[in-house]
């Protein structure tokens, strides 16, 4: 009888108590399925919501696109010029004029990305001539504290402008941590990795009334850079850099310094690009466009960006032996200095120095000091640059922390 009874509790509690089959090791196989379901959704959704959202990352993928199929010269024997820089660029050269002033001579496009700074255009530049782009010559418009800049875009730096070979030089030139390394690694494979922040800032514009302006108060707007020497410094190491590259494509490279309401050594910059043969322009002297022409004291607005625009237009011509006068600055905004009889500027006289708080003093505020870039005809024009200057849509990038070398 005892015998009977323990073998009914025995069955009677493997029926009332069925082991479970769901031990912790399916458990961890089923959290890492739905944490690998969730990165994919991420990975697969992260592009076409930012597109959807953000004006400027439909601009830059269609850019970027047509930027990468230039050749030396077009169809109609027009040779390619490719424009390169950030916001000071995209906001300080009204596009479609340049385009449509340079049309005989020039096909004028561009590729416009936020924020960028030297090293995410010397590897962007480098990826994109890798992956074919051959344009004739490339002009990278660049603040000279940007050019001294040890910063980058970050994981969107990784993501659009690295190459996978190119990644141990950007270790090596950039001084990673490891920490750092690796999220570049990561996020070159990654759109989410690299779009997270663009798209948390298209939400924060969505959600918080005015919050384009409440960034552009509180965003830091100063150069990095203020040591005169290693602006320099930075100039004698990268300028060389440049010129390598454009001979390695066989190609021209040419620096182009925005104006700027400070002295910012671009005098200094430019003899040492004579120096080492990669050609600066400074079409504007540090402190002679007044603060007028600005939008922010950094940017240039609608005004100021008719002036440059025909400048850059006078330059490219200039290559081209259609030599013309320089575009004078408005009358009104002080005195302009050496005019011929019609009120244009005489043509390319010596440029003003400037004392040591970047105010010009003597010359003519129309001149410009434009070295040759060697052998340019006829040829096409692409812009590089870092944003648009049409208004932002909802979940466009800011644009404030172009001018100080700053990791995003």
């Amino acid at each position: 009888m005892p015998l009977s009874t323990s073998s009914s509790e025995r069955i009677e509690s493997s029926l009332s108590s069925p082991r479970s089959s769901f031990g912790p090791r399916e458990g961890i196989i089923a959290l890492v399925a739905g944490l690998t379901v969730i990165f994919l959704s991420l990975e697969a959704a992260s592009p076409v919501v930012l597109a959807h959202i953000s004006r400027t990352e439909r601009r830059v993928g269609s850019e970027l696109k047509a930027a990468r199929s230039l050749q030396a010269a077009t169809p109609d024997g027009r040779k390619t010029v490719l424009l390169a820089g950030n916001s000071l660029l995209l906001e300080g050269v009204h596009l479609d004029n340049l385009h449509d002033t340079l049309a005989p001579q020039y096909e004028v496009s561009r590729l416009g990305i936020e924020q960028t700074q030297y090293f995410d255009w010397y590897f962007g530049l480098r990826r994109l001539l890798e992956e074919g782009a051959r344009p004739s010559v490339i002009v990278l418009s660049l603040a000279s504290d940007q050019f001294a800049s040890r910063f980058t875009l970050g994981e969107s730096f990784a993501n659009r402008l690295m190459s996978t070979r190119d990644f141990p030089l950007v270790i090596d030139k950039i001084k990673l941590d490891r920490t750092t390394a690796s999220t570049y690694l990561f996020a070159h494979w990654s759109h989410w990795l690299a779009n997270k922040a663009f798209i948390r800032q298209g939400v924060l514009i969505l959600l918080i009334p005015r919050f384009r302006e409440l960034a552009a108060r509180i965003a830091d707007h100063g150069p990095h850079v203020h040591d005169p020497a290693v602006l320099i410094a930075s100039a004698q190491e990268r300028l060389p850099e440049l010129g390598n590259l454009a001979r390695t494509y066989g190609l021209t490279i040419v620096l182009m310094i925005p104006p700027t309401l400070r002295e910012d050594q671009s005098r200094q910059v430019q003899a040492i690009g004579d120096a080492v043969g990669v050609p600066v322009w400074v079409l504007s002297p540090p402190g002679e466009f007044p603060r007028e022409l600005y939008r922010d004291g950094f940017h240039l607005n609608d005004r100021g960006a008719e002036i440059f625009t025909a400048r850059l237009a006078a330059q490219f011509r200039k290559q081209t032996g259609n030599g013309v006068a320089v575009a004078p600055l408005p009358a009104q905004l002080g005195a302009v200095g050496d005019r011929g009889p019609s009120g244009v500027c005489d043509s390319l006289r010596p440029a003003p120095t400037t004392d040591g708080g970047g105010v010009a003093r003597g010359g003519s505020p129309c001149a410009v000091d434009t070295p040759a870039i060697g052998t340019i005809h006829q040829g096409t024009v692409h812009a590089v640059g870092n944003g648009g200057s049409n208004a932002m849509q909802s979940g466009d990038r800011l644009r404030p922390t172009d001018r100080p070398g700053r990791q995003p």
